[in-house]
């Protein structure tokens, strides 16, 4: 996400904060797959039984949804400001933020199906409450989506106050 020349530093500093926020859910989701494929013998849901032995029992930890609520509040409030600093020339920038915030939501989900947090059958599975912050990580997206229709459409002369 290469600032254009007309970019405020205030926008890059925004923009690169809603970066950071919007990519920890899905890190932490790749690193509880890789961690639950190596310690706790495969088994990534309480649905999928042990492959090999086990050295810490699943779940390997459980991602508590107050947390990835927390995170995707966050990304709203960051998308408002980045929309709200951006000018004609981060359109690019924009669009590169979708991609972890949309990544967001999928993790927020798939945490509440694989290790959820005060889970709640639903026939065969238990889904928890961290499938919450997949509507508020949505919200963001929206925004982001809006304010990159809203912003190419300015003229340059609105762009560069």
């Amino acid at each position: 996400m290469a600032p254009s020349p007309s970019t405020t530093r205030a926008h890059v500093i925004v923009a690169r904060a809603t970066a950071v926020v919007a990519i920890v859910p899905p890190a932490a989701l790749v690193v509880y797959l890789v961690g639950s494929l190596i310690l706790s013998g495969g088994q990534v849901s309480e649905t999928t039984g042990v492959k090999w032995s086990v050295a810490v029992p699943y779940p390997l930890f459980v991602m508590p949804a107050i947390v990835l609520i927390a995170l995707a509040s966050a990304s709203v409030a960051l998308a408002v400001v980045t929309v709200a600093t951006a000018r004609r020339g981060d359109v690019s920038g924009l669009r590169g933020l979708i991609g972890p915030t949309v990544a967001a939501a999928i993790a927020a989900v798939l945490f509440a199906g694989m290790a959820p947090e005060r889970g709640v059958r639903v026939g065969d599975a238990v889904w928890g409450a961290q499938w919450n912050a997949a509507p508020i990580s949505a919200l963001a997206v929206m925004i982001l989506v809006v304010g990159i229709a809203v912003v190419s459409r300015r003229s340059p002369a609105a762009g560069s106050r």
